[in-house]
């Protein structure tokens, strides 16, 4: 091979180098452009102050809000509490299916087992029409269908800089039933507070494009205080925390 072939041959493949060099180049330009346009939902990190619920006969702490107890208002009176979620991507969200999983049965049976612990003539049962029943003194307190907020679905969510309320999803009526009430229990019975309820909050949704992404959390709701009566004459009074992680 002469000097002019070999000279060839070097340009030849300098040229595919500088070629595949492009090529890789742009491809992971649109792999990064298009990363940049993903949606990415995640829950906030958010207070719970649970108070007794005027509207109801039961004394547990049913009425969740993010305020101090004693502010707690008449506009918290008909809302349930509520998770915010926010889009920290840079794509918009749209078709958002929400879906909620605690263990209900394992949750009941601890707290009617709590019940003969600390002698509370407090029972919880549920019908075959898939109603939570909580009884005392032989007379009904309160009535939850179980699958009351338990899957949801939203049109869309915005990015977080350009909308900063997020997006309220309700936390399911059974859950917070069954949390107040474990709570009013273990209070009762002058127990210590290493309640730490659980629930998983399931997501799914499609960027504009409609391609799917999916995300499960595993929210844990920390008792920091409980206690009562409060100033405003709330029977029992509790503040948490909610926080979330992956499963």
């Amino acid at each position: 091979m002469n000097i002019d072939q070999i000279l060839l041959l070097a340009s030849t493949t300098g040229t595919w180098v500088t070629v595949g060099i492009i090529f890789f180049t742009l491809r992971e330009m649109a792999k990064q452009r298009k990363a940049s346009y993903q949606p990415v939902i995640v829950p906030k990190q958010q207070n719970v102050n649970g108070v007794k619920n005027p509207l109801v006969s039961v004394d547990f702490p049913t009425l969740w809000s993010e305020k101090h107890p004693d502010e707690i208002g008449k506009e918290e009176i008909n809302f349930t509490y509520c998770l915010r979620l926010f889009n920290l991507g840079n794509g918009a969200a749209k078709n958002i299916r929400v879906k909620w999983d605690f263990d209900i049965s394992k949750s009941i049976t601890e707290i009617n087992e709590l019940c003969k612990q600390t002698s509370q003539d407090i029972k919880v049962v549920v019908d075959k029409s898939h109603f939570m029943m909580i009884s005392g003194n032989q007379a009904p307190l309160s009535a939850t269908s179980i699958n009351l907020d338990k899957e949801g679905n939203y049109d869309h969510l915005l990015p977080a800089n350009i909308e900063n309320t997020g997006l309220n999803v309700p936390l399911p009526a059974a859950f917070i039933d069954l949390v107040s009430l474990r709570i009013h229990l273990i209070y009762q019975g002058k127990q210590i507070i290493d309640y730490q309820p659980k629930i998983i909050l399931s997501l799914k949704y499609q960027d504009i494009a409609g391609i799917n992404y999916s995300a499960k959390f595993l929210l844990k709701l920390k008792i920091v205080s409980v206690g009562g009566p409060s100033e405003k004459g709330n029977v029992l009074i509790f503040g948490g925390l909610l926080t979330h992680q992956k499963p």
